[in-house]
C-alpha cells in the first residue's frame, strides 16, 4: 500500500475495483490458452490497474485436493509479477475441465500491496470434482498493469459409511441373572455397551469378535429380551435374542 496520500482519483478507483471485484466476472476476448476465457479488464482490471496487459504468472495451489463435503481449505495466490510495483488483487470463479469461467465464488481480495494471497475456501456439499479459476492483477494505477489467471480443482468425497457391529451368536442363548454369556461377531470396535432390553450388562472382557458379559438382573415378566452391542463412538448393533430362565 502507498505510504503516502492517495489523491481522490486514486481513492475512487480503488473503490471502483472493490465494488467490481464482489460483482463477479464477466466473459470476453480469449487468451492465447485453448478455449480460455479472460475476464472483462475493462470492468474488473481497469479501475485501479488501466488498460494494462494479460500477461505473467498466477499461482493458486489449495491446502488439500480430496476434501469431504462442505470441508475448509485455502488457496495460496501469487499475483502475476510486474516490474512497477502497485496495487495486487484477486478473485475467483466457478470453471470445467476445460478452463470455462463461470460465476464468481463470490471470494475475493485487495487492492492491497501484499506479495501473495490467502483465500479461505469451503468445498461443496455434493460429492465430485470442481474446478475453480483464480483471477488476479498486479500494477500500479498506469498501463503497465498486468492480469492473468491460474486454475485448480478439488475432490469432494463422501464419508465412508460407518459399518455397524454385527452380533452372529450368544452363548449360552439363555441362562440367569449373573450367567456369563459370550457374544461373537464382527466389529466391536471400542468398549462400549452391551444391554439385555432395557437393562445393561456388566462386561467382563471385550474384544474386537468377542464380548463377555454377566447377564443383568431380569425385569419385568417377559422373558426373552433383545440384546444389541454398541461400541464406544458407534452404532449399535443388530439384535439377538436372549431368554431369562
Amino acid at each position: 500500500m502507498r505510504t503516502t496520500a492517495l489523491p481522490t482519483s486514486s481513492v475512487t478507483k480503488m473503490a471502483v475495483l472493490a465494488a467490481a471485484l464482489a460483482g463477479g466476472l464477466g466473459l470476453s476476448s480469449l487468451d492465447a490458452g485453448p478455449a480460455v476465457a479472460t475476464p472483462s479488464r475493462a470492468r474488473e482490471c481497469t479501475a485501479c490497474h488501466g488498460p494494462g496487459s494479460v500477461g505473467g504468472t498466477v499461482t493458486a495451489r489449495p491446502s488439500a485436493a480430496t476434501l469431504a463435503p462442505g470441508g475448509s481449505y485455502t488457496v495460496a495466490i501469487a499475483p502475476p509479477q510486474n516490474r512497477n510495483g502497485g496495487q495486487a488483487g484477486f478473485w475467483i470463479a466457478n470453471s470445467n475441465a476445460a478452463g470455462a469461467t463461470g460465476s464468481s465464488t463470490g471470494v475475493t481480495g485487495g487492492p492491497s500491496s501484499v506479495a501473495t494471497f490467502t483465500a479461505r475456501m469451503t468445498a461443496p456439499a455434493t460429492p465430485g470434482t470442481y474446478f475453480y479459476k483464480v483471477w488476479a492483477v498486479h500494477g500500479p494505477d498506469d498501463a503497465s498493469g498486468v492480469t492473468n489467471f491460474a486454475g485448480y480443482q478439488i475432490t469432494v468425497v463422501a464419508a465412508a459409511p460407518v459399518s455397524r457391529p454385527q452380533v452372529v451368536r450368544l452363548s449360552p442363548p439363555r441362562g440367569a441373572a449373573g450367567t456369563s454369556v459370550t457374544i461373537t461377531g464382527r466389529r466391536f470396535g471400542r468398549p462400549g455397551v452391551v444391554t439385555f432390553g432395557p437393562r445393561r450388562a456388566r462386561v467382563t472382557s471385550w474384544r474386537t469378535a468377542r464380548i463377555v458379559v454377566r447377564v443383568p438382573a431380569r425385569r419385568g415378566a417377559r422373558r426373552r429380551v433383545r440384546v444389541t452391542v454398541t461400541p464406544q463412538g458407534g452404532s449399535a448393533s443388530n439384535v439377538a435374542i436372549f431368554t431369562w430362565t
